[in-house]
């Protein structure tokens, strides 16, 4: 994951910089809801949060690795990561 964080800048820099996408790409990719959301974008993206926290409670081997972290602040610090990244994969 570090690597392909990593990589965008250089990747964005290969290709031209961002006002070459900008100039290239159709103005709906640079939108933070799609047109598809319907006429309340950020409730339907509340409801993609909200049912992969719901998701979060059916998952128990979701709830073993956390309980088996070294401590306390890294089961917390792994629940934070999880959640922003599956909040962040259902946007996408």
């Amino acid at each position: 994951m570090l690597a392909c964080l990593g990589a965008v800048p250089f990747v964005v820099h290969l290709a031209g910089g961002w006002d070459a996408a900008a100039a290239v790409l159709p103005a709906t990719h640079f939108q933070t809801f799609s047109e598809g959301f319907g006429e309340y974008p950020a409730l339907k993206a509340g409801g993609y949060f909200l049912a992969t926290m719901m998701l979060l409670m059916g998952i128990q081997s979701m709830y073993q690795k956390f309980y088996s972290a070294r401590s306390p602040r890294d089961a917390r610090t792994a629940v934070a990561i999880w959640i922003v990244g599956r909040s962040w994969s259902r946007c996408w």
